[in-house]
């Protein structure tokens, strides 16, 4: 039968995984093929409809547009009936919504003697989870998670290509090393996540100056970013050009989350090949070292490398081992550069003796409190401590570096084979060495208590890229310093996908506010006559795909990551307007809202809330500010002079989650509060939990002899609501006298007659 005229291709075919499992259908998907297409469904099973989200009743070709890329699915076919050999590839299944179901389809010729003509079978494998999870790890190596900009491993790979292509075509290609020279300072004056808002925000700026699709933005770490720029030569007047722009650009000044400004410039080297460099290796150390020719003759400028001798010229001599490029020069270890060329190294050897080695990422917990208390001089010689602590703990067995500011690596070679084994004699290397960073001597005789998060994994002969075994070490170092500061933890594959969902999460937090995808309820605060008096504005982000998101996942993310302003902004406007709708119908009204620490200590907090309450039309006599006591540590006075310019335009203030954080009278007694609110935790307790008692009688009796209204949260039992009121808690709110609602209930409750008490449910 001529396959041009109609042949009849039989589809057997294998549906969705379940539970990671892979439920097979043996249906059967009869097509025709005329003329090279597709054009009738004789019959699909009802497997086949469910994965390609079709009707039981659809008749059209189940791979016909937009379901499949139709030619390659007909290349397959054609393949595997010419050669009579399977054919197998990944197809992209897309949907109506345009989303994709990616499928592994597996094609095989048989030979049907009873219709005496040929057909193909076919297998289709739900991949689409993996798919993702492929596509995440790849992007998860290819680019920085802090930045967005292409990772060190890209931009290498990138430049031996490339470089490649410009020696075929006699063309160049340039590299410019930047080296942020303020960064150390500003880590250890304001913290890691100042230090990542000046990574993020010197990224940023490189984008707006390197616009061409072809350049090439990356990150090799700590405060080292490149750019790689196709087919120009440092002789193009374009480069010099750029490299002048990106330090201007770098030097000016750039806001931190505290609302602090900085100044941190720049060190610039450039290269290119081939004028500096025959490889791509030699590109980056020439560019490097031109970048640290500028460090040592005044920083803030750029420099390019030294040419290449010509045919006939004496050769430079190499630098040699150990010297001050390829080290740390506070702590004599070696620095980033090296430790990821030993890293390629080790994994060489261990692929040869079959042995393991663990990869050990450590950071020192508040060392910021070190600089502040004892100096910056004392801080250099804790690092100094640090390091050789590593060193005599370890002794000679480990590649020690100095990764970060105050981050150490450390590559361990083990004795045991087995992966359980080697991760428990690297876990107590680990607290050998936490016992002596405990009690650290610096030379003055003041004995300084350190402590450390570690992260760890494992290196073995399988391991196929040693980088990403480096990030998995720094990742579970991250987890562990958000988890159990001081502590360690190893590296487990769960946590590369919680990783990557969180990552995700972030990247949908910073659209979410544009997209609408927040919005305030209000819970209701319930006065000692059982009236409602006021309100708690909560906020909600209603995600597209993953639902409700709790404000316990997604404040923290967007406290880490800056978001906050810009989201507490947004509550601040609309929670005014909220409170302009309330004081239409009960003027003495009053809403609550959360204010972060950064959103309070940013410059601009006052003339926005200003703003807000003059926009909305609300009286500033009805808006609570609650802050934590988490603000409180910072400089007190510094608080108290900005509360009391707040509060004198008739805002008050409450200190929210009373008595689980940094309590003391003195700041009751010295700031400008109106209220405490009793933290639900306590309030659990009661009547029967005696402690709870005690500690909730205290802060009451406390709240009463300071004259401070008092809010209790979380009340959700009529026992706790009468307790509460025995004992003269004038304002309560929970569950008993009302959920979190939408804002028009909310109003349509506060306006109607309420004739409950205090003690009964809603």
């Amino acid at each position: 039968m001529n396959t041009r005229g109609s042949l009849h291709t039989r589809f057997l075919t294998t549906i969705v995984g379940i539970s990671g499992l892979l439920l097979v259908l043996a249906s059967v998907l009869v097509y025709q093929l005329a003329r090279d297409h597709f054009v009738t469904t004789e019959r699909a099973s009802v497997g086949a409809m469910v994965m390609l989200r079709r009707e039981p009743q659809e008749h059209s070709p189940l791979f016909a547009p937009p379901f499949a890329d139709l030619p390659q699915l007909q290349a397959m076919v054609r393949r595997a009936m010419q050669s009579r050999q399977a054919e197998s590839e990944d197809l992209a299944l897309r949907h109506a919504d345009g989303s994709l179901t990616w499928a592994h389809c597996m094609l095989n010729v048989v030979d049907d003697e009873a219709q005496q003509v040929p057909h193909i079978e076919g297998v289709l494998y739900d991949i689409t989870t993996r798919h993702a999870r492929e596509h995440a790890a790849r992007h998860l190596a290819d680019h920085d998670g802090l930045t967005g900009l292409k990772s060190r491993s890209f931009v290498e790979s990138w430049l031996e290509t490339h470089i490649s292509q410009a020696r075929e075509r006699r063309s160049a290609v340039t590299l410019i090393f930047v080296d942020l020279d303020g960064f150390k300072a500003v880590n250890d004056q304001w913290g890691h996540a100042a230090g990542d808002a000046v990574l993020v925000e010197a990224a940023e700026r490189m984008r707006t100056l390197f616009k061409r699709s072809s350049d090439v933005i990356a990150r090799l770490g700590g405060d080292e970013l490149v750019v790689a720029l196709d087919g120009l030569s440092t002789d193009d007047a374009q480069v010099p050009m750029f490299a002048a722009r990106l330090v201007a650009a770098l030097g000016e000044d750039i806001e931190l989350p505290g609302g602090q400004a900085v100044r941190i410039g720049a060190s610039v080297g450039v290269a290119c090949y081939p004028l500096h460099a025959a490889s791509a290796a030699d590109l980056i150390r020439a560019a490097d070292q031109a970048m640290y020719a500028v460090k040592r003759h005044g920083k803030h400028a750029y420099r390019v490398a030294d040419r290449l001798p010509q045919l006939g010229e004496a050769l430079p001599a190499e630098t040699p081992p150990g010297c001050q490029e390829a080290c740390d020069p506070l702590t004599g270890l070696p620095d980033r550069r090296g430790l990821l060329s030993h890293l390629e190294a080790l994994q060489s050897q261990l692929a040869r003796e079959g042995q393991t080695a663990a990869v050990v990422c450590l950071d020192l917990d508040d060392f910021k409190a070190v600089n502040l208390a004892y100096g910056p001089q004392a801080g250099d010689e804790v690092l100094r401590a640090v390091a050789q602590s590593l060193r005599e703990v370890l002794h000679d067995q480990a590649y020690l570096a100095r990764s970060g500011s105050d981050e150490f690596v450390a590559l361990i070679p083990m004795a045991q084979r087995n992966a359980a084994e080697a991760l428990e004699q690297s876990r107590s290397t680990l607290a050998k060495l936490s016992a002596r960073l405990a009690a650290t001597r610096l030379q003055s005789g003041q004995t300084v208590m350190l402590q450390a998060s570690k992260g760890l994994s494992l290196l073995t002969p399988q391991s196929s890229d040693p980088q990403q075994v480096l990030q998995e070490a720094q990742l579970a170092l991250r987890l562990c310093k958000q988890k159990q500061r001081g502590g360690q933890l190893a590296f487990e594959a769960t946590m590369m996908d919680g990783f990557l969902q969180q990552r995700s999460l972030e990247e949908d937090l910073r659209q979410a506010l544009a997209r609408h995808q927040f919005h305030l309820l209000v819970q209701p605060q319930i006065g000692a006559d059982g009236q409602v008096i006021g309100g708690e504005a909560l906020l909600r982000w209603q995600h597209p795909v993953r639902g409700l998101v709790s404000p316990a996942e997604f404040i923290p993310l967007a406290e880490r990551s800056g978001a906050i302003l810009e989201l507490g902004l947004w509550v601040l406007q609309r929670g005014c307007a909220i409170l302009a709708q309330m004081q239409a119908r009960s003027p003495a009204a009053s809403l609550s809202i959360n204010i972060s620490p950064l959103q309070f200590n940013h410059p601009a907090f006052e003339s926005q809330m200003q703003q807000a309450l003059q926009d909305s039309g609300a009286a500033p006599q009805g808006l609570m500010l609650e802050i934590t006591e988490g603000l409180l540590l910072s400089d007190l006075a510094q608080v108290g002079d900005k509360m009391r310019r707040i509060t004198q335009q008739g805002v008050r203030f409450s200190i929210d989650d009373f008595g689980t954080g940094f309590s003391s009278l003195n700041y009751l007694r010295r700031l400008p509060l109106h209220e405490i609110k009793i933290d639900r935790s306590f309030v659990a307790g009661l009547p029967q939990d005696q402690p709870s008692v005690g500690i909730v009688r205290s802060i009451l009796s406390m709240g009463h002899h300071l004259h401070l209204n008092l809010v209790a949260e979380g009340v959700e039992t009529a026992e706790q609501a009468r307790f509460l009121a025995e004992h003269q808690c004038n304002v309560q709110q929970g569950w008993l006298h009302g959920h979190p609602m939408p804002v028009e209930a909310f109003l349509a409750r506060l306006a109607a007659p309420q004739p409950q008490s205090a003690l009964e449910p809603v």
